[in-house]
């Protein structure tokens, strides 16, 4: 089975030493084990609370206006729905979806408005919606959340339309972007989740502003959690040895008791452990 998660929280390397197995009888079920709490990790915080890969590589071979397929240098880490940015942002660049890949070959789901030659410089960007009002309309706004958390930020650009079919972008200047909460104002080992515009703009920002609702801003920089927090480890680890303390004993689900004789459940997370995965869970940001 292939593992969902983008995290590894819990590792077969980890739990086998918190358990104290030392043979590789059964590794093949213990790493099940820990990709499904992985998943479970994600599913119950709503973001990955780990480090995102960064994604580039460079075109293998020239890329015609048009093209149905783009060959790449390698396509290892690029999975459908992927942007990648096709050339640098200081020059001719655009951005496709991917639709499909078949080793290094990308089938984007909306061909190139450009050409480029081969060896282009191509990276992994990131695409965002804006906010929607009551009425189902998109505004102005100078907030946008970033849910996944942001460590770094090279390059920033906008639509100035109100839909996605745009290929009119503005790169917003360096000193006109900024990263929040500020580091001091985050909790420790937390990335920024907000990226804000100046409100008194460059006079070379020509779009100042995210507008509209659909794909109106792309990024490309450092996404995630610079660091996997040890306290989401620890419970990655405890939840996948009471899993597997419960396969052990035949799939009963009571594997023990503690020290005041209450039971513990296999697949049970503590109200601590919820509690704590709750502070890490995706909070619809809401902006006025």
């Amino acid at each position: 089975m292939t593992a969902t998660a983008i995290g590894t929280y819990a590792t077969l390397t980890d739990l086998k030493a918190r358990m104290k197995i030392t043979d590789t009888t059964d590794d093949a079920v213990l790493q099940s084990i820990c990709d499904q709490v992985n998943s479970l990790i994600e599913g119950i915080t709503g973001r990955i609370v780990a480090p995102i890969p960064t994604f580039s590589t460079t075109a293998n071979g020239a890329i015609a206006a048009g093209a149905a397929t783009i060959t790449i240098a390698s396509g290892t880490g690029v999975t459908a729905g992927d942007a990648l940015m096709l050339g640098p942002v200081s020059g001719t660049h655009e951005h496709v979806i991917v639709g499909a890949i078949s080793g290094a070959v990308v089938t984007p789901e909306t061909q190139p408005i450009n050409a480029y030659a081969s060896g282009t410089a191509i990276q992994r960007c990131h695409i965002f919606d804006g906010v929607v009002d009551t009425a189902g309309y998109g505004r102005l706004t100078l907030i946008m959340p970033v849910q996944m958390g942001i460590i770094t930020l090279t390059s920033l650009e906008v639509a100035p339309t109100w839909n996605a079919a745009s290929t009119s972008w503005a790169l917003i200047p360096a000193q006109d972007r900024l990263l929040r909460p500020t580091p001091l104002d985050r909790e420790p080992g937390w990335p920024a989740t907000e990226i804000h515009l100046s409100p008194i703009p460059s006079a070379d920002n020509t779009y100042p502003y995210f507008a509209g609702y659909d794909a109106i801003a792309r990024a490309v920089g450092v996404f995630g959690w610079a660091a996997i927090p040890d306290e989401i480890v620890d419970i990655a680890l405890t939840t996948a040895t009471r899993a597997a303390n419960g396969r052990m004993a035949g799939q009963q689900d009571m594997v023990g008791s503690d020290t005041l004789g209450r039971p513990v459940i296999s697949r049970y997370l503590s109200g601590r452990d919820r509690d704590t995965l709750e502070r890490y869970t995706s909070k619809t940001a809401l902006i006025v």
